[in-house]
Formats: C-alpha cells, structure tokens, sequence
C-alpha cells in the first residue's frame, strides 16, 4: 500500500458514492480504514472506506462472499454497508473497496479490549446479546 498519507485528499466514485479521503484510521490483517466523506452531500456523516488487496482468486471469493453476507444485514447495531467496488491491481490481484457506516465510539471488541482485565457485567452482556437479536 506504501505511504497510506499519501491517499488523504483523494477523491473516487464508490457506488453511487463520491468521496475523499479525510484520515488514515488503522489497518487490520489485509485491510486498510480510512475516514471518508460524501463530497455530493456535503451534510453527509462521515464514512468508512475499508481497502482489501486480494491476492488471488480463493482471497477475492472469499471477500465477495464477506461482502454478500454484509448487505443481508440490516440492524441498528450492525455496521451498515453502503456501497463496494473490486479493481485491478498488479498482475492478478484485485483491490476491493468497501464503504460502511462511521461508528466513532470502536467496535465491540475494541471496547472490550479498552476494558483491559475488567469484564463485562452479567447485566451489560445481556443488554448486548440484546441488541444483537432484535
């Protein structure tokens, strides 16, 4: 990926998204998170853009599979998908973009892993499961 600064300020059409790129936020695995905008809808809430690098074709059906599963789910207390978009890199590989739903507080596992050797209450855990199943 080289310098991810280097992608800050770059503009791209995801979907029916067009966006720039405001931060660089992590990375995980084989991914990369940047905070993105909607520069058409200047009021819009910030967005996630999610760059995987498929190597090969198991990798790339593999991602796609990810992102089918992703755009069945429709749940308050599931990141919402807004849009993908698979590219061509060098040779054989593909990069995937996906753009999700901004959620500035973490995910659930960074919340748990903030907590350090603190768990979770019997009461909170019950309140989660909670909101997953409804």
């Amino acid at each position: 990926m080289g310098n991810v600064q280097q992608h800050i300020g770059k503009r791209t059409t995801i979907g029916r998204y067009e966006i720039e790129v405001v931060k660089y936020l992590g990375e995980g695995g084989s991914s990369f998170i940047f905070l993105v905008k909607d520069v058409v809808a200047a009021a819009a809430t910030p967005m996630v853009l999610k760059r995987l690098l498929a190597e090969n074709e198991a990798k790339l059906a593999w991602i796609h599979s990810e992102i089918r599963n992703h755009q069945r789910f429709r749940h308050p207390q599931i990141v919402e998908f807004y849009a993908s978009q698979t590219n061509r890199a060098k040779g054989s590989e593909r990069e995937v973009f996906i753009l999700m739903e901004y959620c500035p507080s973490g995910h659930l596992y960074e919340n748990m892993m903030k907590m350090g050797e603190k768990r979770f209450s019997e009461r909170e855990l019950l309140r989660v499961f909670r909101q997953l199943c409804m």
